[in-house]
Formats: structure tokens, sequence, C-alpha cells
């Protein structure tokens, strides 16, 4: 190896990144003064976009923690809008915390100044990145004016410019040019350093136009067409991961193609993928709707896709299933950010309140809000909704902390639905609609939000009422255990022409003279991830092919489950009779994206029972038993007692024993659990 040297790598990748960190020497020694000040306790550092605050961000926390201080480095868009994201992220422990995209959080803004930030031990330092100086809120409060300081960046100088471009080793004959294209701009300097093929291009043109210019140049010179294609899958995602750049490019290895888009100056990494800087992303994407429709549209297509995929292994009873659903809703969402439909969720833009728990003073102005727009006998009904303890309530508060609009879930067994329904006429003409259709068996669950509203509008759009009907989409589908999920809605025949309804209406109501319907979905007949690619594809205006009809799924009973199953058993090699077993059109086949009665319904009726047989795998023996007697080619049950040393009572006894077995892992997994 020869002879040591002293440090380490990583001193050496520090010394390196220090090289290129020019002009914004005085934001980093405002916020290493921070640590040791002794009134002060937040930095802002703010500046357009494009202007360095994330390097600065960076530096800062790799400077500190060579200084000894524990650093927590977070992007406020990571939050997504929520205060339960936003709050794990920020946890302890930490000295300094490093709060980059403050303008992200929107309302949450307001829980970060009113109680986040006064909670914090006097220790603690903040430094904060944002495009905008600090709101009135904070600079017209005494308090903290006495703990905040602002720092604003300016364009680099013509001389950390040329610095900048001779440490990134760029011909020196080029850097006036490089020099008046950027205007002093460090993220048009840092694309123009790497990127210098278009010059005479820019040479002429304005700041503004820099980047526009700057994407076609940078998707000319990608290696390969699927590098630049990379480059445009990027620039439609929120985050980019290395399974679903794969996904978007139809390609097994995308190892190479990853790292090169990582090493770019203009692609950040986060712990969710890498995320391009927002203006040459709108860049990249601008180019790719100009240049390349049909590509875009196949991106798109691809990475709903890959969403789709990734929310059909979680289960009905994945407890963690709507904080994982939330985020590839959210994902998916903003892919599809240019639609209008998808700009009434919020996605892509601050949002202008937070979700939140319900407190003892929000009950009034809730009630006032439903009587409003329902009527009196409404009001009443909401009251029993609330003291019940199996109800649940998210209310989305404003900057000021104040609820803006809300959702009233309850989560009911068939029994339990029915004792409700006494006072509540609009839950009974539900329950009604659903036995005419398909009864809600014994363990199976309906989930139905009785009402959601915008205290001031309803059920008029505004943004919190677009951020509540994607909240819906979330709760309904992905909540543990729901078999049913429905949620109330005003006008009914309005809602029924809006592309991002397609749940079915159930059943209709009226109440104090307000026209009710009822929207909603059963999961035995398309399950979640089908229903979701769907919604997505109607979103991005596409015909796909209906869902199942309900009439051709069979909701069984328990007993005429068992019934099917056993004969099912005895079928097992025979597809073209297995097809018409009733369990081919039972959710436990349906939910695997098999169309009732065809030959892969079939099929995937045989894979899961022999699935079920090898989950049983053990001491007993039953898993071996199952198979010899249903799977192995067609030996009498006498001759598979004989095989296995065993009398033939015995053998029969152990075999209705692996059946029961059999049958009870077939049966959860009918409502919505797993074999495994």
């Amino acid at each position: 190896m020869g002879s040591k040297s002293e440090g380490s790598w990583g001193a050496r990748l520090r010394t390196e990144r220090a090289r290129t960190f020019v002009g914004r020497e005085d934001a980093l020694e405002a916020g290493l003064a921070l640590l040791e000040h002794p009134t002060r306790r937040l930095l802002h550092v703010h500046g357009p976009a494009g202007m360095g605050k994330s390097t600065v961000g960076r530096a800062l926390a790799a400077r500190a923690r060579e200084s000894g201080h524990a650093v927590r480095l977070v992007d406020a868009l990571d939050a997504r809008g929520s205060l339960a994201s936003l709050s794990d992220a920020l946890a302890g422990p930490w000295d300094l915390l490093i709060l980059d995209s403050l303008g992200a959080l929107g309302a949450l803004e307001s829980w970060l100044r009113e109680s986040f930030l006064p909670s914090l031990p006097d220790h603690a330092r903040v430094v904060t990145l944002g495009r905008r100086p600090l709101s009135p809120p904070w600079v017209n409060d005494r308090g903290w004016r006495a703990l905040a300081t602002q720092h604003r960046l300016e364009p680099l100088s013509e001389a950390a410019c040329r610095t900048y471009l001779a440490r990134q080793e760029v011909d020196e004959a080029l850097h006036e040019q490089i020099v008046e294209a950027s205007a002093g701009w460090p993220l048009a300097l840092a694309l123009l350093a790497q990127s210098t093929a278009g010059l005479e291009e820019l040479r002429e043109s304005q700041v503004a136009g820099v980047l526009t210019r700057l994407a076609d140049a940078l998707v000319r010179e990608a290696p390969t067409p699927d590098h630049a294609r990379a480059l445009h899958a990027a620039a439609l995602v929120q985050r980019l991961t290395a399974p679903l750049l794969a996904a978007m490019l139809e390609r097994e290895d995308v190892t190479e193609i990853f790292d090169w888009l990582a090493g770019r100056a203009f692609a950040m990494p986060s712990p969710r993928g890498l995320r391009l800087h927002a203006v040459l992303a709108d860049a990249l994407h601008g180019h790719l709707g100009s240049r390349a429709p049909e590509r875009m549209v196949a991106l798109r297509d691809r990475a709903i896709d890959a969403y789709a995929e990734r929310l059909a292994p979680i289960g009905a009873r994945d407890t963690s299933g709507p904080a994982r659903a939330g985020e590839l809703i959210y994902d998916a969402l903003y892919t599809l950010r240019d639609s209008p439909v998808v700009q009434r969720f919020g996605v892509g833009s601050h949002p202008s309140a937070y979700p939140d728990a319900l407190r003892p003073s929000d009950r009034p102005p809730l009630l006032d809000a439903i009587e409003r727009h329902e009527g009196a006998e409404a009001r009443a009904i909401a009251e029993r909704w609330l003291d019940d303890a199996r109800s649940e309530v998210i209310v989305y508060r404003g900057q000021d902390g104040a609820p803006q609009a809300f959702a009233l879930f309850g989560s009911f067994r068939r029994e339990e639905a029915t004792t409700r329904s006494e006072a509540d006429p609009v839950l009974a003409d539900l329950l009604r609609a659903l036995d005419e259709r398909a009864p809600l068996r014994r363990g199976e669950r309906l989930l139905l939000c009785r009402w959601w509203l915008s205290l001031e509008h309803g059920q008029r759009s505004d943004q919190a009422l677009g951020q509540l009907i994607a909240l819906l989409s979330q709760r309904l589908a992905f909540s543990p255990g729901v078999t049913v999920g429905a949620a109330v809605h005003h006008e009914p025949e309005r809602w029924a022409k809006r592309p991002e309804i397609t749940h079915e209406l159930l059943s209709r109501s009226a109440l104090g003279g307000v026209e009710l319907g009822v929207f909603g979905h059963d999961w035995r007949v398309e399950p979640p991830s089908l229903w979701f690619r769907r919604f997505l594809r109607g979103l991005a205006g596409d015909v796909t092919a209906p869902p199942v009809h309900p009439a051709a799924v069979a909701i069984l009973d328990r007993e005429a489950f068992d019934a099917a199953a056993r004969k099912a058993l005895k079928r097992l090699r025979q597809p073209e009779r297995l097809k018409r077993s009733p369990l081919a059109q039972a959710p436990l086949v349906v939910r695997q994206g098999a169309r009732p009665g065809t030959l892969e319904a079939g099929e995937r009726l045989r894979a899961t029972l022999e699935r079920a047989m090898d989950a049983l795998a053990g001491p007993e023996g039953h898993r071996e038993l199952l198979r010899r007697t249903y799977v192995e080619e067609a030996a009498k049950q006498l001759a598979v007692a004989d095989d296995l040393g065993m009398a033939f009572s015995t053998y029969r006894r152990h075999l209705a024993t692996a059946t029961e077995r059999l049958l009870e892992r077939l049966w959860a997994w009918e409502l919505g659990g797993t074999l495994d």
C-alpha cells in the first residue's frame, strides 16, 4: 500500500468540495457565528432560486460537524405538507438544525414558529433557507426580532465567478462568455461550467432565457438517448430513485445512468431519491412538453404504473398503509401536476393549510359549519358522531392555527354500523344499498367519511378542500381493514361529472333539504392499486378499461367459501373447471388483477391454493400431506396414505386438520389479510 499518509478519504472529499465553494463565505461565516452568538438563535438565509442557498446549508452542516456539533439537515419539501412527516424529520437530538425550502412549509410555517421553535432548548440553533425574507409574523414580533437575523444572497461577483470556473478547470478562454451569460447566478454558472456546448447561443441571452437554452443543451449533450430520457424522467417526478428510473426507461440496469445523473451539479440527493433543482426541473419539463410530447406521455404513464405497483403490496391489515400510501399518492399526483384537476389538490404548490388532530376548541366552529351547510338535523347527528370514540376527525389549519376545513370519519363492522344508522338516515340508506349489492361479511369493515367540508365554502372548491379530496383517496383506500370506503357528497349530480371522482354512487339521501350522495368503492371488487392506476390515468385524460362490474364478483359467506374451496382443491389439475369455480370470481383472486371467470383467474386460484399450502410448512407435515393429495399427479388417497406410512383413518384425520388450517388461511386472505 506504500507509506501511510495523514487524514482520511472523508477529509479529502471535504477538501475537494470546499474548493468549489466560492463567493458565499460571508453566508457561511454568518452561520458559524450563530453557533456562538449569545442572543441570536435563528439565521434565515434567503435569495432567488439558484442563488446557492442549499449549497450554503450543506457547507455549514459540514463545518459544524467538523467542530463537533450534532447537525440535522432537513428539506421541507420532503414533509409534503404533513405535520407528522415534518415532526419526524425535525426530531432530535441535534445542536444545529438547517431547514431548507422554508417557503414549502406553507401553513406549517406557523406551527414551526408558534409551537416547534419555542419548545427548543436554549443551546439549539436553527438556520432556515428560503427564497423570500421572513414574513411579517416573524419580523413584526418583538421576540423574533431579538432572536432572529437574516442574510440575503446576492449574485456572485465577477471575481468569484472566475475563481469558481478556474477551480472547475474550465478553459480560461470561455470564462468571459460564461460569466456574462450567468450574470452571477450560481446555478447557471455551475451548469455552464459543466456544459459549455451551445455557448454561442447563450452569449447574447438574458438570464431569464439561460435555463431554457441550457435544458436544450443538456439534452443534446447527454451521452446516449437513455441519458437524455433520464433527465426528462427526473424533471417529471418529485424524487427519482434507481428502481423508478428503471421502470420509466424500461431497462433492468440503470446503475450507470443513475450515477451519471447523480453527478450533475443540479441533482440534489435526499433520503427519498434525487431531486433536480426546481428551476432547472421546470425548464426540462417545459422542454419535454414542447419538443417531445409523446415521450412525456410515455414516461408519465410508466411512472404512474410504477407507483401503482408499489401500492399493490400494501395490504388491508397493514397499519402503516395510510402513511406509505400517502407518500406514493402525493408523488404520483406531482407527476400529473400540470392537470387542472390535480392543481385543485394543491400538489406542487405550498399548502394553504396543514392537517392536525381535533382540539376541544375546534368543536363549536365545526358544528357551526355543518349546520350552515347541511342544517340543524345534520348538526344533531354530528354531535353524536363526535361523541363516539370510533370517530376520527382531521382538521386542516391555516397560518393562524384556526380550522379551515375538516373530515370526520367513522369505521364500523356491520353490526356497529347498524346501531349507528338508527340515528343517522344517511348511513341507514347506505347500508340498505350495500345489502342489496354485496353485504359486509363478518370481520369486514366500512369506513365512511360522513362529513368533509371547508368551513367557509362547504364542498365548493378551494385549496383546503383539494387537500381533503387527496386525503379521502388515501384514507378510504389504504386504511387498515377497510372493505368498503365511502364519502358523503353534496350535490351528487355535480360530483358525478368530476374526473377525480372515480368511485361509484352507492346511495342517495336527503337531509334538511340538502341532496346527498354517498360515493364509494368496494375493495373486494377492485383492489386499491388497480383503482389507483385507473384514477391516475383518468386524471391524465386517458380512456382506460372500465372497472370490474360488481355483479361479476362472488361475495361468498364463510360456508359457501369453504365449500367452494374444498371443491377447487379436487379440481386443482383441471384448469378449465377451475376457472368456473366461485373462488375464481371471489376477491381472493380478483384482488390479484385477474378478470373473473377467465383462464388467468383459474391459474391465479391454483397458484393461491398452492401458496397457502406452502405457508403450512412445519413439523405437523400438513404442507406435504396437502400437496401429495391435491397437487402431485393423481395418486388415490389410499396410496398417498400408504406412501406416507399412515393408516388410512390416521391419514384422513390429518388431512381434515390440514384442510381446516388451509381454509382459515384462505379466508383471512379473502378478508384482506396475507398468507405469510
